[in-house]
């Protein structure tokens, strides 16, 4: 009387002894993903979200060793809670001993052992190594043959490389659009410096910004002016030109270039107490008249 008690306890509806893990050298069947559940929340009383949290984790560990894609999350929880649901109605009318209850009983007991499937619709398509794929439709089978063997460690190193050499070209990439971002959206224009020649001393150098000469009687240092001449209209204007990205920005640093050379003539004859130094604003629709008038 003592041992069918105990066993009462030990055992659970339909599925046999309890399941505190997932063992074993094949992918979990449902009896043990469910089992898991079942105590998981029956015994441990967590709510049957976290449950199916916790135990699609342990199932992903052995599906993720057999590198066979698998199903969203939030899909597999879902399966193994309708697996629950329909258990519990069962266990709810388990006194009844009518036909349809039984054969309902013996329904859910002929699926227990097979494969808790929750590969990705096109894993089949998905694996590239042909023993993977095999692997998988042996589980699938009533009798599930086949097993996992080790860590093949030759292929987890390529398969490392490769993932490295990946981010290295991912990373190159990136620098390559940022720096061509970069180049196209600012150009730097800059002005000579020096004093014109025939000036008989420092303090005679004034700098000229914006027309309003400074009263410092300190030598000026090396300014570098950025302006941004790429503008909505200029990039229409370039794309109706039918112009790739890299003859676009060769026309707009040779067109800034020349521009550049006008306004350091300009600064040069002014007077000798100048610095020839000029800080300019290039106007984008001038530049765009630049690029679209045709030269002769």
């Amino acid at each position: 009387m003592d041992t069918m008690a105990t066993r009462s306890k030990t055992e659970v509806y339909l599925l046999g002894s309890k399941t505190t893990d997932i063992t074993g050298s094949k992918l979990p069947s449902i009896r043990q993903s469910l089992g898991l559940f079942i105590q998981r929340h029956t015994e441990m009383k967590e709510t049957r979200r976290d449950a199916a949290a916790f135990v699609i984790q342990r199932v992903f560990a052995f599906w993720k060793k057999a590198r066979i894609p698998t199903r969203a999350v939030q899909h597999c929880q879902q399966k193994l809670d309708d697996l629950f649901e329909e258990w519990r109605l069962l266990k709810e009318n388990k006194a009844r001993q009518s036909t349809t209850q039984k054969a309902r009983e013996a329904k859910f007991c002929e699926k227990l052992d097979s494969l808790f499937d929750i590969a990705h619709g096109g894993a089949l398509n998905m694996i590239t190594i042909p023993e993977d794929r095999d692997f998988l439709l042996a589980q699938r089978e009533v009798s599930r043959r086949g097993c996992m063997a080790g860590v093949d460690l030759s292929l987890h190193r390529k398969e490392k490389r490769r993932a490295e050499r990946l981010l290295q070209e991912e990373e190159r990439h990136r620098r390559a659009l940022n720096s061509q971002e970069m180049t196209i959206s600012t150009v730097i224009l800059e002005s000579s410096d020096s004093s014109p020649a025939g000036s008989e001393t420092n303090d005679n150098n004034l700098e000229y910004d914006a027309g309003t000469p400074s009263t410092s009687r300190h030598e000026p240092h090396r300014k570098r002016g950025r302006k941004s001449v790429i503008t909505e209209s200029m990039t229409s204007a370039l794309d109706r030109t039918n112009l790739s990205d890299r003859r676009a920005m060769m026309i707009v640093t040779e067109t800034a270039g020349c521009i550049k050379l006008q306004c350091t003539l300009l600064a040069s004859s002014l007077q000798p107490r100048w610095v020839a130094v000029l800080q300019f604003t290039v106007c984008h629709q001038t530049l765009t008249k630049q690029l679209l008038t045709p030269t002769a």
